[in-house]
């Protein structure tokens, strides 16, 4: 309805500027004039019927900052016209061509850009700036991401995983999300009284019926290490570790992934603290093809679902941030400073240091002498280095 409706419109508007430039022409004194009639004219009322008319309606969908449409329609209408004076003719511009273009397509462009946000703002309030009742409900879903960024950070076995997975003393990592690459679900361990009656090879069997991925969890849950050396089924002991590593460790609603890598360094966890994030927000997956979460590359190019932000006066809570393009991270508040530039506060996991740094809270106030922030610190809001990104 949006692009019928704003394409009539465009044509209407052509239709009324052209006839009040002729207007102009023929009630004003032969030497007061701004335009001119002739084939150039002509020649552009037919392009911008034919194709701006249309054009500009889809231009939201690859040029978020619909104020400057105009400018995107003058750029390409100037192009045209010049084109097309040129196959014509073979000297410099004449001062004819411009009357005749030049008012024409600065007239039409600003008039088509303003119909169409007044449309836009009706017809497509998620891509043109939304209407009081949808900025509230966009915000209470911000609040409601945060909320889930902090619980996140706060899961002590999740957040432990991150970082044994990063130390590379583990081979997996806990997450909420089922649908991810290597994922693997909890199984149902055996009883104490079955586990009794068994024989050593019937032991060994049902152990052994367990995914190889189920194995190396139970058995680095139960101290063992995630090749499991030394573990003896026959051993009680051993076996009550098991069990009470699978039953009471390992949670109903927590699946351990195996990512592999060919690196030897430490494993970078950021994307997916914002991946599990998301997950337990709205139940998607924000992953690629492979099915592993965007990586901060990925993001900071706009390969992923994520929508970019036009400039950092637009950041609010919920949006995520790219530095550089290496790291990523979840924003939770916006702090507003008196002596130092606006900053905010973030939360992630990837950043190095130790355990306690997964799914912790740092802000551009941190650091500072007497709590004032740092000048020129990375979670400035107007750091050239960060790129904003929101759901």
């Amino acid at each position: 309805m949006y692009h019928i409706l704003c394409t009539l419109v465009n044509i209407i508007i052509c239709f009324i500027v052209v006839k009040l430039c002729v207007f102009t022409i023929e009630y004003s004194y032969e030497d007061i004039y701004f335009t001119k009639k002739g084939d150039y004219l002509t020649n552009l009322y037919a392009f911008f019927v034919t194709f701006i008319s249309w054009f500009s309606t889809i231009l939201i969908y690859f040029y978020k900052k619909y104020k400057n449409h105009y400018i995107v329609l003058i750029i390409i209408s100037v192009l045209y016209a010049v084109v097309y004076y040129f196959i014509k003719n073979n000297t410099g511009l004449h001062i004819d061509f411009i009357q005749e273009t030049l008012p024409f397509i600065i007239i039409v462009s600003i008039a088509i850009n303003f119909s169409q946000i007044r449309i836009g703002k009706r017809l497509l309030p998620t891509l043109y700036k939304p209407n009081k009742a949808l900025r509230l409900k966009q915000y209470n879903m911000s609040l409601d991401f945060v909320e889930a960024a902090k619980r996140l950070g706060s899961d002590k076995e999740i957040m432990d995983s991150y970082w044994e997975y990063h130390e590379r003393n583990q081979n997996w990592f806990f997450s909420p999300n089922p649908n991810l690459d290597g994922a693997t679900r909890k199984p149902s361990f055996p009883s104490s009284d079955t586990w009794k009656k068994l024989k050593s090879l019937e032991r060994k069997q049902r152990w052994n019926s367990f995914s190889l991925r189920q194995r190396m969890t139970i058995a680095t849950l139960a101290g063992f290490g995630y090749e499991g050396r030394g573990i003896n089924l026959d051993n009680t002991h051993h076996f009550s570790k098991l069990r009470e590593a699978c039953i009471s460790v390992w949670r109903d609603d927590l699946y351990s992934v195996f990512w592999s890598d060919t690196s030897n360094g430490k494993r970078w966890l950021c994307n997916v603290f914002v991946g599990d994030a998301i997950y337990l927000y709205n139940g998607s997956s924000f992953t690629s093809a492979n099915d592993h979460y965007y990586d901060p590359s990925q993001i900071y190019i706009g390969k992923s679902s994520l929508w970019k932000r036009d400039g950092y006066k637009d950041v609010q809570k919920g949006d995520i941030v790219v530095f550089g393009d290496y790291h990523v991270e979840i924003i939770i508040e916006i702090e507003k400073n008196w002596i130092a530039d606006d900053g905010f506060c973030s939360i992630g996991a990837g950043r190095g240091g130790s355990a306690k740094d997964m799914g912790s809270i740092r802000c551009d106030s941190h650091g500072g002498a007497f709590g004032i922030p740092y000048l020129g610190g990375a979670r400035e809001l107007k750091d050239n280095n960060n790129t904003y990104f929101y759901l």
